[in-house]
């Protein structure tokens, strides 16, 4: 059984995102909401599912220890991305 719900903007101060991206988050069908009146109400069971859904956090055991999890990580370039040397090879 459901406990309630909350207004959009109390989800968004609870889970630190911006009324923008839990809008983009309902769009992309994410996030369930409904309306009553003007509100927009977020039920606790959606706010629930919503967390549970996404991505865990995968830290190698340095970064966790250093905390360094927030540096840019390299996208890996694969052979076709690749921008060959003037000789014709790649690099």
């Amino acid at each position: 059984m459901e406990t309630g719900a909350i207004s959009l903007k109390a989800f968004c101060e609870r889970f630190s995102i911006s009324d923008n991206k839990a809008y983009r988050e309902i769009a992309a069908g994410r996030l369930k909401a409904v309306k009553v009146g003007r509100r927009t109400l977020v039920s606790e069971k959606a706010a629930a599912e919503w967390l549970d859904s996404l991505p865990a956090l995968n830290l190698s055991r340095e970064d966790a220890e250093t905390g360094d999890h927030k540096r840019p990580v390299p996208d890996p370039v694969s052979d076709a991305e690749r921008i060959p040397d003037a000789d014709g090879g790649g690099a």
